[in-house]
Protein backbone atom coordinates (compact mmCIF):
# COMPACT_ATOMS: atom_id res chain seq x y z
CA UNK A 1 0.00 0.00 0.00
CA UNK A 2 1.61 3.38 -0.83
CA UNK A 3 0.72 6.50 1.08
CA UNK A 4 1.70 10.12 0.15
CA UNK A 5 2.11 13.20 2.69
CA UNK A 6 1.88 16.01 0.27
CA UNK A 7 -0.72 18.34 -0.81
CA UNK A 8 0.38 18.42 -4.25
CA UNK A 9 -0.43 21.84 -6.21
CA UNK A 10 -2.59 22.82 -3.99
CA UNK A 11 -1.43 25.92 -2.52
CA UNK A 12 -0.85 26.28 1.31
CA UNK A 13 0.99 28.96 3.15
CA UNK A 14 1.43 26.64 6.52
CA UNK A 15 4.83 25.57 7.35
CA UNK A 16 6.17 21.60 5.89
CA UNK A 17 5.43 20.32 9.48
CA UNK A 18 1.78 21.31 10.18
CA UNK A 19 0.99 19.50 6.04
CA UNK A 20 -2.01 16.80 6.51
CA UNK A 21 -0.18 12.98 6.81
CA UNK A 22 -1.97 10.65 5.20
CA UNK A 23 -1.86 7.25 5.89
CA UNK A 24 -2.95 3.93 4.57
CA UNK A 25 -5.99 1.97 6.97
CA UNK A 26 -6.38 -1.90 6.72
CA UNK A 27 -10.55 -2.24 7.93
CA UNK A 28 -11.79 -6.07 7.95
CA UNK A 29 -15.51 -6.44 7.05
CA UNK A 30 -17.77 -8.75 9.18
CA UNK A 31 -18.14 -10.96 6.01
CA UNK A 32 -14.71 -11.14 6.17
CA UNK A 33 -13.43 -8.98 3.30
CA UNK A 34 -10.34 -6.90 3.48
CA UNK A 35 -10.79 -2.93 2.95
CA UNK A 36 -8.16 0.05 2.14
CA UNK A 37 -8.89 3.26 3.37
CA UNK A 38 -6.47 6.45 3.32
CA UNK A 39 -6.59 8.22 6.53
CA UNK A 40 -5.83 12.00 6.14
CA UNK A 41 -5.32 13.42 9.33
CA UNK A 42 -4.14 17.23 9.78
CA UNK A 43 -2.42 17.77 13.09
CA UNK A 44 -4.84 20.03 14.46
CA UNK A 45 -8.57 18.91 13.71
CA UNK A 46 -11.21 21.73 13.67
CA UNK A 47 -12.94 20.16 11.37
CA UNK A 48 -15.52 17.33 10.67
CA UNK A 49 -14.50 14.03 10.46
CA UNK A 50 -15.04 13.33 6.46
CA UNK A 51 -15.47 9.72 4.94
CA UNK A 52 -14.73 9.85 1.22
CA UNK A 53 -16.76 7.43 -1.30
CA UNK A 54 -16.29 7.36 -4.78
CA UNK A 55 -17.85 6.97 -7.54
CA UNK A 56 -18.34 3.73 -9.63
CA UNK A 57 -15.17 2.26 -10.63
CA UNK A 58 -12.76 5.18 -9.10
CA UNK A 59 -10.32 4.16 -6.85
CA UNK A 60 -9.31 5.70 -3.26
CA UNK A 61 -6.28 7.51 -5.45
CA UNK A 62 -8.15 9.61 -7.44
CA UNK A 63 -9.71 11.53 -4.17
CA UNK A 64 -6.32 11.90 -2.52
CA UNK A 65 -5.98 15.50 -3.83
CA UNK A 66 -9.57 16.52 -2.43
CA UNK A 67 -8.78 14.58 0.71
CA UNK A 68 -5.38 16.50 1.39
CA UNK A 69 -7.75 19.66 0.13
CA UNK A 70 -10.34 19.30 3.22
CA UNK A 71 -7.55 17.97 5.53
CA UNK A 72 -5.24 21.29 4.81
CA UNK A 73 -8.52 23.27 6.35
CA UNK A 74 -8.70 20.72 9.74
CA UNK A 75 -10.94 18.10 8.57
CA UNK A 76 -10.21 14.20 9.18
CA UNK A 77 -10.61 12.60 6.29
CA UNK A 78 -10.99 8.85 5.01
CA UNK A 79 -11.26 7.50 2.00
CA UNK A 80 -12.55 4.40 1.21
CA UNK A 81 -11.27 2.09 -1.69
CA UNK A 82 -14.95 -0.25 -1.54
CA UNK A 83 -15.06 -4.21 -2.45
CA UNK A 84 -13.60 -4.97 -5.23
CA UNK A 85 -11.92 -1.57 -5.86
CA UNK A 86 -8.54 -0.33 -5.61
CA UNK A 87 -6.29 -1.80 -2.96
CA UNK A 88 -9.34 -3.27 -1.01
CA UNK A 89 -10.11 -7.29 -1.55
CA UNK A 90 -11.73 -9.02 -4.03
CA UNK A 91 -12.04 -8.91 -8.21
CA UNK A 92 -15.32 -9.73 -9.57
CA UNK A 93 -15.68 -13.05 -11.29
CA UNK A 94 -18.35 -15.39 -12.06
CA UNK A 95 -17.34 -16.98 -8.93
CA UNK A 96 -16.97 -13.67 -7.06
CA UNK A 97 -20.43 -11.72 -6.71
CA UNK A 98 -21.95 -8.84 -4.90
CA UNK A 99 -24.06 -6.01 -4.89
CA UNK A 100 -25.76 -3.23 -3.19
CA UNK A 101 -26.51 -4.70 -0.64
CA UNK A 102 -22.85 -5.55 0.37
CA UNK A 103 -21.77 -2.55 0.12
CA UNK A 104 -24.03 -0.82 2.17
CA UNK A 105 -23.95 -3.50 5.12
CA UNK A 106 -20.56 -3.98 4.62
CA UNK A 107 -18.45 -2.19 3.49
CA UNK A 108 -20.36 1.88 4.33
CA UNK A 109 -20.90 0.11 8.06
CA UNK A 110 -17.24 -1.16 7.99
CA UNK A 111 -15.96 2.61 7.53
CA UNK A 112 -18.29 4.45 9.19
CA UNK A 113 -17.98 2.11 12.48
CA UNK A 114 -14.01 3.78 12.21
CA UNK A 115 -14.38 6.74 11.43
CA UNK A 116 -16.57 7.76 14.09
CA UNK A 117 -14.44 6.33 16.80
CA UNK A 118 -11.39 7.49 15.49
CA UNK A 119 -13.02 10.75 15.86
CA UNK A 120 -15.31 10.65 18.59
CA UNK A 121 -15.00 14.30 19.40
CA UNK A 122 -16.48 16.06 16.13
CA UNK A 123 -19.48 15.44 13.33
CA UNK A 124 -19.45 12.42 10.99
CA UNK A 125 -20.03 13.50 7.12
CA UNK A 126 -20.17 11.47 3.96
CA UNK A 127 -18.82 13.17 1.04
CA UNK A 128 -19.72 11.09 -2.31
CA UNK A 129 -19.21 11.49 -6.03
CA UNK A 130 -22.03 9.96 -8.22
CA UNK A 131 -22.56 6.49 -7.12
CA UNK A 132 -20.93 7.05 -4.02
CA UNK A 133 -23.26 9.86 -3.05
CA UNK A 134 -26.62 7.74 -4.13
CA UNK A 135 -25.16 4.86 -1.60
CA UNK A 136 -24.38 7.76 1.02
CA UNK A 137 -27.65 9.13 1.01
CA UNK A 138 -29.35 5.62 1.40
CA UNK A 139 -26.92 4.90 4.04
CA UNK A 140 -27.69 7.78 5.80
CA UNK A 141 -31.51 7.35 5.25
CA UNK A 142 -31.25 3.65 7.02
CA UNK A 143 -28.37 4.99 9.87
CA UNK A 144 -29.10 8.48 10.83
CA UNK A 145 -27.72 7.93 14.17
CA UNK A 146 -24.56 7.08 12.40
CA UNK A 147 -24.50 10.11 10.06
CA UNK A 148 -24.42 13.72 10.55
CA UNK A 149 -24.18 15.26 7.07
CA UNK A 150 -24.08 14.75 3.57
CA UNK A 151 -22.48 16.57 0.71
CA UNK A 152 -23.50 14.93 -2.64
CA UNK A 153 -20.84 15.92 -5.43
CA UNK A 154 -22.72 15.23 -8.66
CA UNK A 155 -24.71 12.13 -7.35
CA UNK A 156 -28.11 11.46 -9.69
CA UNK A 157 -31.20 9.67 -9.93
CA UNK A 158 -30.20 6.95 -12.64
CA UNK A 159 -33.35 6.80 -14.72
CA UNK A 160 -32.72 6.78 -18.20
CA UNK A 161 -35.48 9.03 -18.78
CA UNK A 162 -34.27 11.76 -16.18
CA UNK A 163 -31.25 11.94 -18.86
CA UNK A 164 -32.32 15.41 -20.40
CA UNK A 165 -32.94 15.29 -24.26
CA UNK A 166 -34.59 12.49 -26.27
CA UNK A 167 -31.46 11.63 -27.57
CA UNK A 168 -29.32 11.28 -24.15
CA UNK A 169 -32.44 9.12 -22.84
CA UNK A 170 -32.38 6.81 -25.85
CA UNK A 171 -28.55 6.38 -25.09
CA UNK A 172 -28.86 6.04 -21.11
CA UNK A 173 -31.49 2.96 -22.26
CA UNK A 174 -28.98 1.14 -24.62
CA UNK A 175 -26.08 1.74 -22.03
CA UNK A 176 -27.71 0.17 -18.95
CA UNK A 177 -29.40 -2.71 -21.06
CA UNK A 178 -25.62 -3.67 -22.91
CA UNK A 179 -23.79 -3.58 -19.36
CA UNK A 180 -26.68 -5.73 -17.97
CA UNK A 181 -26.65 -7.82 -20.94
CA UNK A 182 -22.81 -8.54 -20.73
CA UNK A 183 -22.74 -9.04 -16.58
CA UNK A 184 -25.27 -11.78 -17.44
CA UNK A 185 -23.09 -13.46 -20.03
CA UNK A 186 -20.07 -13.36 -18.93
CA UNK A 187 -20.59 -12.98 -15.22
CA UNK A 188 -19.25 -10.03 -14.48
CA UNK A 189 -19.60 -6.18 -16.04
CA UNK A 190 -16.17 -5.67 -18.02
CA UNK A 191 -15.97 -1.62 -17.29
CA UNK A 192 -11.64 -2.58 -16.85
CA UNK A 193 -12.29 -3.07 -20.90
CA UNK A 194 -14.76 -0.26 -21.50
CA UNK A 195 -12.39 2.64 -20.07
CA UNK A 196 -14.22 2.50 -16.52
CA UNK A 197 -11.17 1.44 -14.75
CA UNK A 198 -12.38 -1.39 -12.86
CA UNK A 199 -14.43 -4.79 -13.46
CA UNK A 200 -17.45 -4.82 -11.36
CA UNK A 201 -19.52 -7.79 -10.18
CA UNK A 202 -22.67 -9.00 -11.59
CA UNK A 203 -24.75 -8.08 -8.37
CA UNK A 204 -24.17 -4.54 -8.60
CA UNK A 205 -24.61 -4.70 -12.49
CA UNK A 206 -28.04 -5.51 -11.74
CA UNK A 207 -28.67 -3.73 -9.18
CA UNK A 208 -27.96 -0.36 -10.53
CA UNK A 209 -29.30 -0.95 -14.32
CA UNK A 210 -32.12 -1.66 -12.55
CA UNK A 211 -31.61 1.91 -11.01
CA UNK A 212 -31.34 2.83 -14.78
CA UNK A 213 -33.44 0.85 -16.86
CA UNK A 214 -37.09 0.89 -14.55
CA UNK A 215 -36.01 4.31 -11.94
CA UNK A 216 -37.86 1.86 -8.79
CA UNK A 217 -34.73 1.99 -6.55
CA UNK A 218 -34.92 -1.22 -5.43
CA UNK A 219 -31.81 -3.88 -4.72
CA UNK A 220 -31.53 -7.09 -3.40
CA UNK A 221 -33.08 -7.43 0.54
CA UNK A 222 -33.77 -3.21 0.07
CA UNK A 223 -35.41 -0.57 -1.43
CA UNK A 224 -33.68 2.53 -1.48
CA UNK A 225 -36.37 4.80 -2.56
CA UNK A 226 -37.89 4.46 0.92
CA UNK A 227 -33.84 5.00 2.29
CA UNK A 228 -33.82 8.13 0.57
CA UNK A 229 -36.77 9.50 1.55
CA UNK A 230 -35.46 8.77 5.50
CA UNK A 231 -33.05 11.60 5.16
CA UNK A 232 -33.03 14.31 7.52
CA UNK A 233 -29.54 15.43 7.77
CA UNK A 234 -28.13 19.05 6.35
CA UNK A 235 -27.50 17.71 2.76
CA UNK A 236 -24.88 19.59 0.39
CA UNK A 237 -25.89 19.08 -3.38
CA UNK A 238 -23.10 20.17 -6.15
CA UNK A 239 -23.75 19.82 -9.59
CA UNK A 240 -22.23 21.43 -12.76
CA UNK A 241 -23.58 22.81 -15.86
CA UNK A 242 -21.28 21.12 -18.09
CA UNK A 243 -21.75 17.55 -16.32
CA UNK A 244 -24.37 16.61 -19.31
CA UNK A 245 -23.29 12.77 -19.83
CA UNK A 246 -23.20 11.76 -16.10
CA UNK A 247 -24.75 14.43 -14.39
CA UNK A 248 -27.85 15.88 -16.19
CA UNK A 249 -29.45 18.77 -14.65
CA UNK A 250 -33.18 16.98 -14.71
CA UNK A 251 -31.54 13.83 -13.43
CA UNK A 252 -29.43 15.80 -10.22
CA UNK A 253 -33.17 17.51 -9.68
CA UNK A 254 -34.85 14.29 -9.40
CA UNK A 255 -32.20 13.02 -6.85
CA UNK A 256 -32.45 16.39 -4.77
CA UNK A 257 -36.70 16.46 -4.82
CA UNK A 258 -36.23 12.52 -3.31
CA UNK A 259 -34.30 13.44 -0.47
CA UNK A 260 -37.09 15.85 0.13
CA UNK A 261 -36.97 15.43 4.18
CA UNK A 262 -33.68 16.82 4.01
CA UNK A 263 -32.12 20.10 4.69
CA UNK A 264 -30.99 20.54 1.31
CA UNK A 265 -28.69 23.23 -0.12
CA UNK A 266 -28.56 22.52 -4.16
CA UNK A 267 -25.55 24.23 -5.60
CA UNK A 268 -25.61 23.88 -9.56
CA UNK A 269 -22.80 25.51 -10.80
CA UNK A 270 -21.09 27.09 -14.17
CA UNK A 271 -17.60 25.88 -14.49
CA UNK A 272 -16.08 29.31 -13.98
CA UNK A 273 -17.92 29.63 -10.41
CA UNK A 274 -14.77 27.23 -9.16
CA UNK A 275 -11.89 29.13 -11.49
CA UNK A 276 -11.91 26.10 -14.45
CA UNK A 277 -12.93 25.97 -18.23
CA UNK A 278 -14.19 22.95 -17.58
CA UNK A 279 -16.05 20.83 -14.81
CA UNK A 280 -17.60 18.17 -15.90
CA UNK A 281 -18.25 15.06 -14.03
CA UNK A 282 -14.96 14.47 -12.83
CA UNK A 283 -13.05 18.05 -13.25
CA UNK A 284 -13.86 19.57 -9.66
CA UNK A 285 -11.50 16.66 -8.13
CA UNK A 286 -8.62 18.53 -8.66
CA UNK A 287 -7.49 22.02 -8.94
CA UNK A 288 -10.73 23.23 -7.19
CA UNK A 289 -9.97 24.98 -5.00
CA UNK A 290 -12.76 27.67 -4.81
CA UNK A 291 -15.13 24.97 -4.78
CA UNK A 292 -13.33 23.44 -1.15
CA UNK A 293 -13.33 26.78 0.18
CA UNK A 294 -17.05 26.64 -0.52
CA UNK A 295 -17.74 23.57 0.86
CA UNK A 296 -15.78 24.05 4.06
CA UNK A 297 -17.78 27.55 4.64
CA UNK A 298 -20.99 25.32 4.16
CA UNK A 299 -19.67 22.83 6.81
CA UNK A 300 -18.47 24.99 9.26
CA UNK A 301 -22.30 27.08 8.94
CA UNK A 302 -24.78 24.37 8.32
CA UNK A 303 -22.84 21.29 10.22
CA UNK A 304 -20.55 22.51 12.61
CA UNK A 305 -22.40 25.43 13.86
CA UNK A 306 -25.88 24.75 12.59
Amino acid sequence: MKSTNAIGNLPSARPQESVPICSPVSLKTADGVGLHLDHIRPVEITGAAILITPAMGAPARAYRRLGHALADRGHAVGILDPRGIGESDLTPSRNVDFGVREFLEQDWRTAVEWLRPTHPSTKTILLGHSFGGQLNSIYAGKHPEQVDALINLCAVWLHFREMGSITQQAKGLIFFSLMRACAEVIGFGPGDKLGWGARFAKQHVRDWSSWGLDGKYMYRGGNARECLRQVTQPTLAVSFTDDDTLGPGPAWTRFCDEMAASEMTRWRLRPEDIGKSKAGHFGALKDADPLWEKIDAWIRASVLDG
